[in-house]
């Protein structure tokens, strides 16, 4: 089970996303699957390099009005993340207000 802190800064990111991305469930899946030349041609103009990265190119896609389609898949989180919550999760909450504010 995910400790608390962990628990609650991804229900804390789930939120503040979804105002930039209401279509979107899960921002932070791991799978993430694109057509080359679009995505391409969409990272170059990108600002977020840290973890909330992938908020700003689906965020980028959806402002060209460009489809996003989710497919559900079992998820099970496993010890070893390079995710700290408090040191990682800050950074990831401003990243998400600079997406917000690019529109």
């Amino acid at each position: 089970m995910l400790p608390a802190l962990r628990r609650g800064g991804g229900w804390m990111f789930r939120r503040l996303a979804q105002p930039t991305l209401p279509d979107i469930a899960d921002t932070q899946c791991g799978f993430k699957f694109f057509d080359g030349p679009l995505v391409r041609a969409i990272v170059s103009s990108c600002r977020i390099d840290g973890f909330a990265f992938d908020v700003d190119l689906l965020a980028r896609l959806s402002r060209e009005g460009r489809a996003i389609i989710e497919v559900p898949v079992a998820w099970s989180d496993v010890p070893g993340s390079t995710f700290s919550a408090r040191t990682d999760g800050l950074r990831s909450m401003a990243d998400l207000l600079r997406i917000a504010l690019s529109r």
